[in-house]
C-alpha cells in the first residue's frame, strides 16, 4: 500500500506542478493530497497555510446545457480541508480565513432544475444557483456536513457532524440536525455555550 501511496503522490505532484500556473491565485504552503479533481482554476483563489485531503474535489462550473457562467471559488489563508471533501461552485463559494472542513464534506451552490418532464431526465435540464455559499471565519464543520446553495455561515460557528444546513446562521452558533437548526450560542457575559430554543434565543 506505502508503494501505491507514493504513486498516487508522485502523479498529483506531477499534475499540480502543470496547474499551478493555471489558478486565479496560488499562494504559499499550499498541501493538496493525492487523486484531487480540481476542474477550471482558472476560476479557483487559494490564499495561504492551506492543506486540503486526499481525494478532494474543487469544481468550478463555467457552463451547463443552456448558458456560460463565471463561477468564483475563493479558499482563503489558514484553511484544513480534509479528506473526500466536494465542493461545486457555479456562482461563488467563499472559504473565510481559520475554516476547518472535516472529512466527507459536501458545499454546494448549485441545483438541478426539477421540471416534471415525461421525455428528459433531470440530468438534461438547466443547473441553478440559488444564491452563493459563504463559510465564516473559524468556523468548523463536522464530519459528513453538507451545506446546500445560498447558505451564509456566520464567524466561528460549529456545524454538527452529520449535519445538512439549508439556512444561513449568524456568528458564534452551534447548528445540528437536518435540517440544521442552532442549538447553541456563546454567551459573551458567562464566556461560555449556551442551549438555545429554536428561535435562538437562551434558555433559562
Amino acid at each position: 500500500m506505502k508503494i501505491l501511496f507514493k504513486i498516487f503522490s508522485f502523479f498529483t505532484n506531477f499534475e499540480l506542478f502543470f496547474l499551478k500556473n493555471k489558478f486565479k491565485e496560488y499562494g504559499s504552503n499550499i498541501k493538496i493530497g493525492y487523486l484531487p479533481i480540481i476542474s477550471n482554476p482558472r476560476y479557483i483563489t487559494l490564499k495561504n497555510d492551506i492543506t486540503i485531503g486526499n481525494n478532494a474535489t474543487l469544481y468550478a462550473i463555467d457552463n451547463d446545457l443552456f448558458f456560460d457562467t463565471t463561477p468564483k471559488l475563493t479558499i482563503s489563508s489558514n484553511i484544513y480541508i480534509g479528506h473526500n471533501v466536494s465542493i461545486h461552485c457555479m456562482n461563488s463559494v467563499t472559504l473565510e480565513d481559520n475554516v476547518v472542513l472535516s472529512d466527507n464534506i459536501y458545499i454546494s451552490d448549485v441545483s438541478h432544475g426539477i421540471n416534471l418532464d415525461q421525455e428528459n431526465s433531470i440530468m438534461k435540464q438547466k443547473w441553478i444557483s440559488p444564491g452563493p455559499v459563504k463559510i465564516g471565519k473559524g468556523t468548523f464543520l463536522g464530519h459528513g456536513v453538507k451545506v446546500l446553495p445560498n447558505v451564509n455561515i456566520g464567524n466561528n460557528c460549529i456545524v454538527a457532524a452529520g449535519s445538512i444546513v439549508t439556512k444561513s446562521s449568524p456568528p458564534f452558533c452551534v447548528l445540528a440536525g437536518s435540517p440544521a437548526k442552532i442549538i447553541k450560542k456563546y454567551c459573551f457575559e458567562k464566556n461560555n455555550w449556551r442551549k438555545t430554543d429554536h428561535e435562538g434565543n437562551f434558555k433559562e
